[in-house]
């Protein structure tokens, strides 16, 4: 009675650990991970900002929007990509905290923020993407790995900051 206690008992652990791993790699397989952004866009004379969803598929980005028809951009077509980010103060935010708080909220009202941005170059077509603070390395490490060259522009406020005070420079000589 032992033997044929034991094989059962293996024999249930053995089809439970391969049900398992069989349905983990299932769902895994299918998961595709999605990033929030914002895509800005010339309309009239004006920029729009559009809430997008990018998905990385094998061979194209894909951009799932609210409103209107999905787009889909090639990893081959894409010249270039670019990407920046800009460190802003927040003073909205901390406005509220300060008058509710009185001094002790001063620290808040010197908040900053960083905003992240990708360009797609294309040929005479280009896209630009503002990236949610969350994911964007995990967004920049996918397109590369899929062979998009991303050239990392730095800060944007940064290089501004330079080009005017070299401006000013020559201005003085």
């Amino acid at each position: 009675m032992g033997q044929s206690w034991n094989s059962l008992t293996q024999r249930l652990i053995a089809f439970s650990i391969v049900f398992v791993l069989t349905f983990t790699f299932a769902v895994s397989g299918q998961t595709i991970p999605v990033f929030k952004a914002k895509h800005l866009r010339s309309e009239g004379g004006r920029v729009a900002a559009e809430r997008v969803e990018l998905s990385l598929g094998s061979d194209a980005l894909d951009v799932k929007r609210q409103n209107r028809e999905d787009v889909r951009f090639r990893f081959a077509d894409i010249v270039e990509a670019e990407y920046e980010f800009a460190d802003r103060p927040s003073y909205a935010a901390g406005t509220g905290g300060v008058l509710l708080l009185g001094l002790s909220g001063i620290g808040l009202f010197f908040n900053q923020t960083k905003r992240h941005w990708l360009k797609l170059n294309m040929g005479p077509a280009q896209q630009l993407f503002e990236l949610e603070s969350r994911n964007y390395r995990m967004l920049l490490l996918s397109l590369n790995n899929r062979g998009v060259k991303i050239s990392d522009l730095g800060d944007r406020d940064a290089r501004a900051k330079e080009q005017r005070r070299k401006k000013k420079a020559e201005a003085k000589k």
